[in-house]
C-alpha cells in the first residue's frame, strides 16, 4: 500500500495511497491527489533540546526525594522530619517535580504528534509507556500482596492496573474502589488523558478546517479559560470529578503551556500567541499554588507559602523557554543528557513501592545516609536497565504493532467510505464484471489523513480500467 507523504518543511513528496473495498474486483483504484496548504510564514525545523532529557530527570528525582524523604508515610525508623531534619524540609517541595514534568510533556508530546497519523501517534505513546508501566505493576503488586503490607490489594487490583486507565474507570463505574498498585500513576493516567485529548482536538480542528497554529492556539486559550473559570467556581476538582476527566483543569496551563512553546518556537511569535501563553503561565501558577499548597501539608506537615509555588512555577516556564529560543542552549548535545532523559520514566516507575520497602526493611540495620544514597544508586542502575532490556526492546516491537493494527483499522474503516461513496454515486459491481462507461466524482472532495499526520484534500476519481483478463466497466445504476 503506498501513502501521502510529506515531509517536515511541508513539501508534498508525491505518492499515491490506495484501498480497495472488500469484495470489489481488481481494476477499481481510488487515486488520491494530495496538496498541502502553505502557510504565512514556513515552519522551522527544530532540534532535539537534550537539556529538556537533564530536566526530566530532575522532575523524576524531585518527586522521589519528595517520598523518600519528604513524605511522613516513609518510615525511616522514625520520622522523616527527624531521620532527615533539615533535608525534610526541602524534599518537602520535591512535588514539584510534577508541574515542571507536565510542562515538558505538554511541549514535547504536540510536537511528537504534529506530522505524525493518528496510528502513530498512539503507537509511538504506547510503546513508551507500557512496557516499564507493566513489569513496575508486577513487581511491585505482589510484593505487597506477599511481603510489604503498604496498601490494602487484590489480584484484581493488579489486572486492572495492568490497563492504565482500569482503575480509576471501573472503580468510578462500579463503585468497588479499584486503586491504583503504586499512588505515583496516578500522573500517568493525566498524562494518558491528554494524549486522548490531542487526538480528539486534531479531528475536531480538522473537521473545523482549523488544524494550524491559529487553531490551536485559540484552543488552548479556550482551555485555560475553562479551567481558570472551573477552579474559581468549584475549587481544585477531585481527580474522579467528571470536569477533572475531560480538561483537568489544575494542571491545563502546565500543559497548554508546553504547547504554546512549541508553537511559537515553530511558527513564530505572535502577539496573540505570546498573550494566551501569558494566560497560561498565570493559570498553571494559580492553579498549582492551590493544589500543592493542599498536597504538602497534608503529606509532609510542612507548610509552604502559595507564593512559593508559583513563582517555582513561572521559573520553570522560563528555564523551558530559556532552552527552547535560546540558540546557544538549543544546540547542547552532550551525550549523557539523553541518557538521562531515557533514566527519567522507569526511575518514577519503580521508586515508589520498591524504595519505601526497602528503607523499612533496612533503615534499623544501616544509617540513613548511606542506604539513601545506596538506594538512589541502585534505583538510577535498575532505571538503566530496565531501559535497556525492557523499554527498548519492547518498546519498538509494541509501538510497531499498534501502529500496523490502527492503520490496518482505518484501511477497513475507508474500504468501507469507497463502497458508501460508489453507492451514493450510483455505481455498482456486478460480480467479476463491471458494467458501464467511466464515471468520475464531482466535489466535494473528502479530507485524508496520510500516515505522516497531515491533513489534504483529494480529489477521488473511480476509473475502470479494461484488461486483457476481464474488460471492467463502471456504469451508473437506474
Amino acid at each position: 500500500m503506498q501513502e501521502v507523504e510529506t515531509d517536515m518543511a511541508g513539501t508534498t513528496v508525491n505518492s499515491t495511497r490506495t484501498a480497495a473495498a472488500a469484495g470489489t474486483e481488481s481494476g477499481i483504484h481510488v487515486a488520491a491527489q494530495a496538496s498541502s496548504a502553505a502557510g504565512p510564514q514556513a515552519p522551522k525545523k527544530l532540534p532535539r533540546w537534550a537539556l529538556l532529557d537533564g530536566l526530566r530527570l530532575v522532575a523524576a528525582l524531585l518527586v522521589v526525594l519528595y517520598h523518600y524523604v519528604g513524605s511522613h508515610k516513609t518510615n525511616w525508623d522514625e520520622p522523616a522530619a527527624e531521620a532527615w531534619p533539615l533535608l525534610h524540609k526541602f524534599a518537602a517541595l520535591g512535588n514539584l517535580g510534577v508541574p515542571l514534568f507536565f510542562i515538558i510533556s505538554g511541549l514535547v508530546v504536540f510536537r511528537s504528534l504534529e506530522g505524525r497519523s493518528t496510528a502513530r501517534f498512539a503507537g509511538s505513546r504506547i510503546g513508551r509507556i507500557a512496557p516499564a508501566f507493566w513489569l513496575s505493576v508486577l513487581i511491585a503488586g505482589p510484593l505487597q500482596l506477599f511481603f510489604f503490607d503498604y496498601k490494602s490489594l487484590e489480584w484484581a487490583d493488579i489486572l486492572w492496573n495492568m490497563t492504565l486507565g482500569g482503575p480509576p474507570i471501573f472503580g468510578e463505574l462500579s463503585g468497588q474502589g479499584f486503586s491504583w498498585v503504586d499512588t505515583v500513576y496516578w500522573t500517568l493516567w493525566i498524562e494518558a488523558r491528554f494524549y486522548i485529548m490531542l487526538v480528539v482536538a486534531r479531528w475536531v480542528l480538522r473537521w473545523m478546517k482549523l488544524d494550524r497554529p491559529e487553531g490551536w492556539t485559540a484552543l488552548c486559550g479556550g482551555w485555560i479559560v475553562f479551567s481558570a473559570w472551573t477552579i474559581h467556581e468549584h475549587g481544585i476538582p477531585e481527580l474522579q470529578s467528571w470536569v477533572s476527566w475531560f480538561a483537568f483543569p489544575t494542571y491545563a496551563g502546565l500543559f497548554a503551556g508546553g504547547m504554546l512553546i512549541h508553537v511559537i518556537a515553530k511558527h513564530g511569535f505572535t502577539w496573540v500567541r505570546g498573550g494566551v501563553l501569558a494566560a497560561a503561565i498565570a493559570q498553571a501558577s494559580w492553579a498549582t499554588a492551590l493544589d500543592l499548597t493542599v498536597r504538602t501539608s497534608s503529606v509532609t506537615d510542612v507548610d509552604v507559602p502559595a507564593f512559593v509555588y508559583a513563582v517555582a512555577v513561572l521559573v520553570f516556564f522560563a528555564m523551558v523557554l530559556a532552552i527552547v529560543m535560546t540558540p546557544a542552549l538549543s544546540r547542547v548535545r552532550w551525550s549523557w543528557l539523553t541518557t538521562a532523559g531515557a533514566l527519567t520514566f522507569p526511575v518514577y516507575l519503580l521508586h515508589g513501592i520498591l524504595g519505601r520497602f526497602a528503607i523499612e526493611s533496612l533503615a534499623p540495620w544501616m544509617p540513613a545516609g548511606l542506604l539513601l544514597t545506596l538506594l538512589l544508586s541502585a534505583l538510577l542502575g535498575a532505571a538503566w536497565l530496565v531501559n535497556k532490556f525492557v523499554e527498548q526492546p519492547l518498546g519498538s516491537r509494541l509501538t510497531g504493532w499498534v501502529e500496523h493494527g490502527l492503520d490496518a483499522l482505518s484501511d477497513v474503516v475507508t474500504a468501507r467510505r469507497s463502497r458508501l461513496l460508489m453507492r451514493h454515486l450510483g455505481l455498482t459491481v456486478q460480480g467479476s464484471s463491471v458494467q458501464g462507461s467511466p464515471v468520475t466524482a464531482p466535489s466535494p472532495t473528502p479530507v485524508l489523513e496520510s500516515r505522516d499526520g497531515a491533513a489534504h484534500t483529494a480529489e477521488v476519481a473511480v476509473v475502470a480500467e479494461a484488461t486483457p483478463a476481464t474488460a471492467q466497466k463502471v456504469t451508473p445504476t437506474a
